[in-house]
């Protein structure tokens, strides 16, 4: 009577065998200084060009639709344009800020903050998939300096918000 053998796949990938290496302090202040403080400017420094170039009040169109529905607290319909997790989100960001700001400020620095927060993000997946520095910050400046996201950083609109989104799915997988 034969018996059938079992074969590990693991076993045979090498995983077993292969030894990680321990993370030192000088490793990890290495990584910090290659990939967090390069992100950490890129946020303060678009952070602080578009709160600058902030609209200070609403503007023609959709912000004005959108402002409204933060002040109204929910959108009437819940059809094509209702834009519901940027009101909800517009919503919190109108409660945080200080209350001497008016609304449609409020709401304008929220998009401001949401177009901020992608370009580090696509700091670190183009520094990912590149493997070098000065790439990772030229795309970065490109699209933060690019006129149709300077655009929708400095007014309330929902494209930063979007940007925001894709870009944090791309570094998550």
């Amino acid at each position: 009577m034969k018996t059938a053998t079992f074969r590990c796949p693991v076993k045979d990938w090498g995983f077993l065998d292969a030894v990680q290496p321990r993370q030192t302090p000088a490793v990890r202040a290495e990584a910090l200084k290659e990939l967090v403080l390069p992100a950490a400017a890129i946020f303060l420094l678009a952070l602080g060009v578009y709160a600058y170039t902030l609209a200070p009040s609403i503007l023609w169109g959709d912000p004005t639709k959108l402002a409204r529905f933060v002040h109204f607290g929910q959108p009437r319909y819940l059809g094509g344009g209702a834009h519901g997790l940027h009101t909800q989100l517009g919503m919190v960001f109108a409660y945080l800020l200080p209350e001497t700001w008016p609304l449609a400020y409020k709401i304008n620095f929220m998009s401001a903050v949401w177009a901020s927060l992608s370009l580090p993000i696509i700091y670190a997946v183009v520094r990912h998939l590149v493997g070098a520095t000065l790439p990772a910050l030229g795309a970065a400046a490109c699209i933060g300096l690019s006129h149709m996201f300077w655009w929708v950083a400095t007014l309330t609109e929902s494209p930063s918000l979007l940007v925001f989104t894709f870009a944090g799915s791309f570094w998550i997988f």
